[in-house]
């Protein structure tokens, strides 16, 4: 079995790891700081207005905000950034200048956000408001960032893995997938970018981050998505049809199901996890260790769209 931090035994989430949920009601929304030993919300933002059925927040490592963004079910509205502040709760809305964006992806020091349009990615500059284009490419599906914040990976439905500098959007290399691919993710260390594959032999596979070669990959049962390494990279959690899942990232093998599904999201420390279970599963927000036990409830009021912890500081790669 895969180790967990020795922090993790008393509160599996770290001591002093608040979680942020962002819940909306009466066509509001507030971000909640909740405390992890006793899942109490401890501060509640100023309420702001609801605007898009899909919202994800990101709590960037060396950021003083929660950013939560908005889109509509179609991206026919221009998407709603608003940053929440961690020191006053105050909150201030951005809009990009772009139609279709979802999800987006924050950098790792809160200083920008990458944006999917049609064909192309942009960058949102949270400082200014401005937008730039950095590169140009048809069926972009999907994005991640490196920790670092150098590289960009985009995934289309033409089945393609492409890696970019994110700073110019050079192109640097690319690689067929063999399927449908989407959700890629960063290894903590930059090393690796796992990928999910869609399609009649559905697979997760393993890249070097630097290349693009095929590392290792790993058949799973169906479409799998919200891919969340743990903070030393021995372990992979993936979300399927059925639950949620782990993967051990050494031999690439199924390595644990938990009995609980929904989109969810890992500590820093890589002890507990926060899981949202869908409506028609009969909804609510859960927490459990990161090796499935402890698994309950938690009760923080109705509405809650998505949860976030704090990014863990970025780590050198090879």
């Amino acid at each position: 079995m895969c180790p967990i931090p020795a922090d993790a035994a008393a509160n599996p989430c770290g001591e002093s790891e608040p979680i942020y949920a962002v819940a909306n009601a009466d066509q509001s929304v507030t971000a909640l700081t909740v405390h992890t030993n006793t899942d109490k919300v401890i501060r509640r933002s100023q309420p702001f207005r609801y605007a898009g059925f899909f919202t994800t927040a990101a709590v960037p490592a060396t950021s003083e905000h929660i950013y939560v963004h908005q889109s509509d079910t179609y991206g026919l509205k221009r998407p709603t950034f608003t940053a929440v502040s961690l020191n006053d709760d105050s909150v201030s809305t951005l809009r990009p200048a772009l139609i279709l964006t979802r999800p987006p992806v924050v950098s790792a020091d809160g200083s920008r956000a990458y944006l999917r349009g049609l064909d192309d990615v942009r960058v949102f500059t949270f400082a200014d408001g401005t937008t730039k284009t950095v590169l140009t490419l048809k069926s972009i599906s999907t994005m991640a960032v490196s920790p670092d914040g150098t590289r960009l990976y985009v995934t289309t439905s033409t089945s393609k893995l492409v890696q970019y500098l994110s700073a110019d959007g050079a192109h640097v290399t690319d690689v067929v997938t063999g399927g449908v691919p989407s959700s890629p993710v960063v290894s903590p260390d930059g090393a690796f970018v796992y990928v999910a594959i869609g399609g009649r032999s559905p697979k997760i596979a393993k890249y070097d981050a630097k290349d693009l070669r095929l590392v290792a990959e790993l058949t799973v049962d169906s479409f799998s998505d919200n891919l969340v390494p743990s903070p030393d990279g021995s372990r992979l959690f993936y979300r399927d049809a059925k639950s949620i899942a782990v993967v051990d990232t050494t031999t690439m093998s199924a390595a644990t199901r938990f009995g609980l599904i929904g989109s969810f999201v890992l500590s820093p420390n890589g002890g507990c996890l926060y899981a949202i279970k869908p409506v028609h599963e009969g909804g609510g927000v859960f927490r459990m260790s990161s090796t499935g036990e402890g698994l309950r409830q938690v009760d923080l009021g109705p509405g809650v769209r998505t949860i976030a912890f704090r990014w863990a500081k970025a780590k050198e790669g090879p």
